[in-house]
């Protein structure tokens, strides 16, 4: 039998039939990013470098050679050495293992890099290190993909310049997370500020940080940033927050905001908008939250945008304890929402909550077996509607007395089990209601 094999190969060598098959191996070309932050990645070719863990050493070596190019005690001076060795298009893979750092994995000023992780390969920071483990700044269109980043938040300080982040991207554009498990960090997970734009994460996993989980933006200079389908909890005060303008929230998995955990309030906000505007939000699980989507006037006021002008659409919000929504800004729409379960307090709740102006709520869902629930109580504001919304509710809309031109029509409380509307406003337009009077 064996001899037939052999006779076999033989004649395929010879005929030139025999095909060798090989592994690829991510690029060192330029990564493409689309506009919805779908990574992009050219055809696969070799590593510029391949960064190691070796006994007490971390080594840098050639991509194409194997040769040990540095290695040192100091896993963050071979990485920035690496770093600092690419050019355009440059890679970088970390292999499996611990890399203890001793201060910021460091980009500046660098254009299409890639940084891949193997699975196994964790940057873990220092006590006392008071930094992000990875910074970049002023960079356009980087890839860092699959990184796992332990925070050791118990042993990082705040205050006095302290930046304890997961990964932080000051004044660039263009890049991208994708695949990250970033936890335990003092302050936020992923950071994005000062000048950024159309930078995001993508499909990756926050956990446990003592603020807020993602940080899209700084300030109103921010824009086009996103968080896209990822899974955010246990952090202490807002899962995912927008400032700047035309950020993009969706597909995301948010639950379990604690308020514990650590250093940046526990106000245990699934989503917040608190400042810029015009931010997307749709196609969220937000779950086990104080309130499920917040739209805050920003505390630096109009310079920052006031957070108005944003879209929450096709989101899930259930079993918040405050609030499913909670409405202070403008001229904002909500639609197509499915609101459930979010009271377990004796007293009354409201799925959504309005502060501000010009706001549409319509074609949600707002559905509480709650003897306390309310579906929409507006308390300040002038010319809001409420239109084409199904209330399964104890109570329906509470307008209370100061709020001006409210439009209550076509909406459906047929379900709504005790006042479907209760009306203590100016200029009150009541229509075309199924159920009511």
């Amino acid at each position: 039998m064996k001899a037939k094999i052999y006779l076999l190969l033989a004649l395929l060598v010879c005929s030139g039939m025999l095909v060798t098959i090989t592994s690829a191996s991510p690029t060192e070309s330029s990564v493409t990013l689309s506009s919805s932050g779908v990574v992009q990645q050219p055809p696969a070719t070799t590593y510029s470098y391949i960064i190691r863990v070796s006994g007490s050493n971390y080594q840098m070596t050639d991509g194409t050679t194997g040769q040990i190019d540095y290695q040192s005690t100091k896993a963050t001076q071979v990485i920035n050495a690496a770093i600092g060795n690419l050019t355009q298009g440059g890679s970088i893979l970390f292999s499996a293992g611990t890399y203890n750092l001793n201060g910021s994995i460091t980009g500046e000023n660098k254009g299409n890099i890639t940084l891949a992780f193997e699975n196994g390969a964790t940057l873990f920071v220092a006590n006392g290190m008071n930094k992000a483990a990875i910074v970049l700044t002023g960079c356009s269109n980087w890839l860092i993909q699959n990184p796992t980043i332990n925070g050791n938040a118990a042993n990082q300080a705040v205050g006095g310049g302290s930046r304890p982040h997961g990964i932080e991207i000051v004044s660039s554009n263009n890049c991208q997370v994708d695949g990250a498990y970033i936890y335990n960090c003092r302050l936020f997970g992923f950071y994005t500020f000062s000048n950024a734009v159309h930078n995001g994460i993508t499909n990756s996993k926050i956990f446990n940080c003592g603020w807020n989980g993602m940080n899209l933006g700084g300030d109103a200079n921010e824009y086009s940033n996103y968080a896209i389908h990822n899974e955010v909890a246990y952090c202490s005060d807002v899962g995912i927050t927008s400032y700047g303008f035309d950020n993009v929230i969706q597909d995301n998995y948010v639950h379990d905001m604690n308020g514990t955990t650590g250093y940046g309030g526990g106000t245990r906000w699934g989503i917040g908008v608190e400042g810029g505007g015009n931010t997307t939000i749709t196609g969220n699980h937000v779950v086990n939250c104080e309130v499920g989507i917040k739209f805050d006037y920003d505390e630096n006021g109009a310079a920052d945008g006031n957070s108005n002008s944003n879209t929450a659409s096709s989101n899930r919000i259930e079993h918040c304890l405050t609030a499913g929504m909670e409405i202070y800004s403008d001229y904002n729409t909500v639609s197509d929402n499915e609101f459930l379960q979010w009271d377990y307090a004796s007293t009354w709740k409201n799925a959504i909550t309005i502060g501000g102006d010009n706001n549409l709520i319509s074609g949600n869902t707002l559905n509480s077996t709650f003897s306390t629930s309310v579906g929409v109580v507006l308390e300040t504001g002038s010319n809001n509607e409420i239109s084409s919304n199904d209330f399964i509710t104890q109570a329906g809309v509470q307008v209370h007395a100061g709020v001006t031109n409210t439009i209550i029509r076509n909406n459906d409380f047929s379900l709504c089990r005790g006042t479907k509307i209760s009306d203590s406003g100016t200029g009150t337009t009541i229509i075309g209601n199924l159920g009511y009077p």
